[in-house]
């Protein structure tokens, strides 16, 4: 099976942005999480408030939207009135690009090509694509050479005419955004890679920087950066180097073909927990199975309209009755 050589392109004349993106009205009600907003076309759930009238205490974040209709997750105070000043911000992780100017040097894709994964056009299984940030510290100071994945989540507006498009980014590599300690890079006017995701792994394609002379130094090998680290933290190390060793596994997990094990298998279930411990089953319609119950009981059963054919050293129960090859 062919595997997809991700695409990757450019996007200029960025801006990221996070804070105060939209300035708007309210009108807030005294001891309600409801308020109805002026402008209401980028607002999200998941966004929080800046609010200048002290209708609420510390990070104000909304819960729902529904038209004009915002719901917070606490009630206004008796400060709340009409027509008060707000902000949004983005959630953490995320940003919005208001404009970036698209361009494809091989003019495979273009801003109709891309869509973001909230998008109702988007299909399971359609690439997805990822904005490759320059970091930055705390303090908004860029970091020379180090980049983040974001997901292109939602595209806002695209015109195929001047190659300009729209769109929110969300955080896209393990963990948060916070827990990297970085944040984006939100300087003006920037020229960024906008690149495909393979489909399994989302992984990000490594490129020569001189096909795109624009972007910044370092940034063809940023989305390497990011897969690779993430790779070799997830494998694990042993003596000798790294190993594919991947337990302790918690979790649900499919094996298809055989399994072998060197050693003893230990099989004990929670409290609670009322599945069967071990389940053995037959390939056909009338088959017999083999399990162990979550009290650890043995069972056999034999689920076929007629016996099966007899084994040496076989044994099955049907009908009250145990019945052994010999």
């Amino acid at each position: 099976m062919a595997h997809l050589q991700p695409i990757y392109a450019q996007g200029s004349s960025i801006t990221p942005e996070y804070e105060n993106f939209v300035i708007t009205t309210g009108d807030f009600t005294n001891g309600s999480n409801q308020f109805t907003i002026a402008e209401d076309s980028l607002v999200r759930v998941g966004q929080t408030l800046t609010y200048v009238n002290s209708q609420f205490t510390g990070i104000v974040t909304i819960t729902n939207v529904s038209g004009t209709t915002i719901t917070v997750d606490q009630n206004a105070n008796s400060n709340a009135g009409n027509g008060q000043t707000i902000g949004l911000n983005t959630a953490d992780g995320s940003y919005l690009i208001q404009s970036a100017s698209f361009l494809d040097v091989n003019s495979i894709l273009t801003v109709n090509s891309i869509t973001g994964s909230t998008n109702s056009e988007y299909q399971s299984g359609d690439v997805v694509y990822s904005l490759l940030g320059r970091a930055a510290k705390q303090n908004g100071t860029v970091i020379q050479g180090k980049f983040h994945k974001y997901i292109v989540n939602e595209v806002l507006y695209r015109s195929i005419s001047s190659a300009e498009i729209s769109f929110f980014i969300e955080w896209g590599e393990d963990g948060t955004q916070t827990e990297s300690g970085d944040k984006l890079f939100v300087g003006s006017n920037q020229t960024l890679p906008i690149t495909q995701l393979t489909n399994t792994a989302s992984l990000s394609p490594i490129f020569d920087k001189e096909i795109y002379p624009n972007l910044e130094i370092g940034s063809g090998f940023g989305g390497y950066q990011v897969e690779l680290n993430s790779f070799f933290d997830t494998r694990g190390s042993g003596s000798g180097g790294v190993s594919t060793d991947t337990f302790p596994y918690t979790g649900s997990a499919e094996i298809t073909g055989s399994l072998g094990v060197t050693g003893s298998i230990i099989f004990t279930t929670d409290t609670g927990i009322t599945e069967d411990i071990l389940l053995i089953k037959g390939n056909t319609a009338d088959n017999g199975s083999v399990k162990v119950t979550s009290n650890g009981i043995l069972q056999l059963a034999w689920s076929g309209s007629t016996a099966p054919t007899a084994i040496e050293g076989g044994i099955y129960y049907s009908s009250s009755a145990f019945y052994v090859g010999m």
